[in-house]
């Protein structure tokens, strides 16, 4: 009995030993598994904290972007607003030039239109000026003709008038007719009174006045004058209006030409 109690004791000893020693053990892991739960849940807690530290500078850099955004957004409106600013400034120059090349076209068209209508004008009067160049020319052809015919005739009046002179000289009839020398222009009362001192009384003695037949050289200082002044052209002149009329009254007709023939 006392070999079955201390058996039993030994076995209820062991058995107790191995409960206290498991149950140590098992605080022992318990305490270690404590340790690394608080040592867990602190790094848990530190983590948290890098994380709070993280969404803090997450939203402060949201904030930022947020901001950026804003402010990029505004910026592009006004770029927007500027942009249409620019293509409405763009439209308003594209009409104004084009309104200009419209104007200028315009005005070359009516420069080219008056250049046109001046070339014309231009042209027009040229050919009407080549015209009175032409009639002028035909003119001064009659006109050069005509003073032939009356050179020609006044050379056949003052024939007659020196047949008629004659014809009266011979005959003791009286001395012409003084005219009215002061028609000669260049002739005054003084000069007037030396030609009738000189003898030179009518148009047509002053028409024959010439160096060579100055009576006794009386008016030879005026004979520049007379040459100057065409007294000779003038009286010639004269003489025809005064007597080209008479000479023709007087003149016989052709049919008592032909019978003064006949007979």
């Amino acid at each position: 009995m006392t070999l079955v109690f201390g058996v039993l004791g030994l076995l209820v000893g062991t058995a107790l030993g191995w409960a206290l020693r498991h149950r140590r053990e098992a605080r022992q892991r318990d305490g270690t598994r404590a340790q690394l739960l608080d040592l867990e849940v602190q790094r848990l807690q530190g983590r948290t904290a890098e994380l709070d530290a993280l969404l803090d500078v997450a939203g402060q850099e949201s904030s930022r972007l947020h901001a950026e955004l804003a402010a990029s957004q505004g910026r592009g409106e006004a770029l927007t607003a500027e942009a249409a600013g620019l293509l409405h400034e763009r439209d308003t120059l594209e009409a104004a030039l084009a309104e200009e090349r419209s104007a200028r076209a315009q005005e070359k068209a009516a420069h080219d239109a008056a250049a046109q209508a001046e070339a014309e004008r231009a042209a027009v009067r040229a050919a009407e000026l080549e015209l009175a160049q032409a009639r002028a020319r035909d003119a001064e052809a009659d006109v050069v003709a005509q003073r032939a015919r009356l050179d020609a005739r006044d050379a056949t009046l003052t024939e007659l008038q020196h047949k008629v002179a004659s014809l009266e000289s011979a005959a003791g009839g009286p001395a012409p007719e003084p005219d009215d020398l002061r028609m000669i222009e260049g002739v005054g009362r003084v000069l007037e009174a030396m030609l009738h001192e000189a003898g030179i009384t009518t148009y047509h003695q002053v028409a024959e006045l010439c160096a060579d037949n100055a009576p006794d050289g009386r008016l030879e200082e005026f004979l520049g004058r007379i040459k100057r002044e065409e007294w000779s052209a003038q009286a010639r002149q004269l003489h025809r209006l005064k007597y080209s009329d008479a000479a023709e009254d007087n003149a016989p007709s052709s049919d008592a030409q032909d019978s003064d023939k006949v007979r």
